[in-house]
């Protein structure tokens, strides 16, 4: 599914189930699973680091025009998801760790995480996935 680049001011978007924030259906959604916008393959891509944080979730909210202040983090599974779901990604985003007074995800630095040179960061369908929820 090509982004609505219209609609898709943002890099990121909270989705649940299939119905996400980039939808004019949904565009005051506050909560849901984060998935950033590969604006090379222009390919959404589910998030699935287990070290994404709350300052983190602050930038997210900050970047979509939501509260940031009471926002918080958690991870879960995607039900939506099966074994052949995201084989189609070619490339996920490198983690992030931003100090929460960034204005968007782009801005943190990357999480080096001393991994050896070369691994790629991947997401399997059955990943414990990251879900945002923005304060109110």
């Amino acid at each position: 599914q090509v982004p609505n680049m219209a609609l898709t001011k943002n890099s990121v978007r909270l989705c649940t189930m299939r119905n996400c924030s980039d939808d004019p259906q949904f565009l005051d959604k506050q909560e849901g699973f984060l998935e950033y916008l590969n604006s090379t393959t222009l390919q959404w891509v589910p998030l699935c680091d287990s070290r994404f944080s709350e300052h983190n979730a602050r930038v997210v909210c900050r970047q979509m025009g939501r509260e940031s202040l009471n926002s918080w983090v958690s991870h879960g599974p995607r039900v939506e998801f099966h074994p052949n779901s995201l084989t189609r990604i070619w490339s996920w985003p490198e983690p992030v760790q931003c100090t929460g007074e960034e204005a968007r995800l782009e801005d943190c630095e990357i999480r080096l995480n001393g991994q050896l040179y070369g691994k790629r960061h991947r997401c399997s369908w059955n990943s414990q996935f990251v879900f945002v929820r923005c304060g109110q």
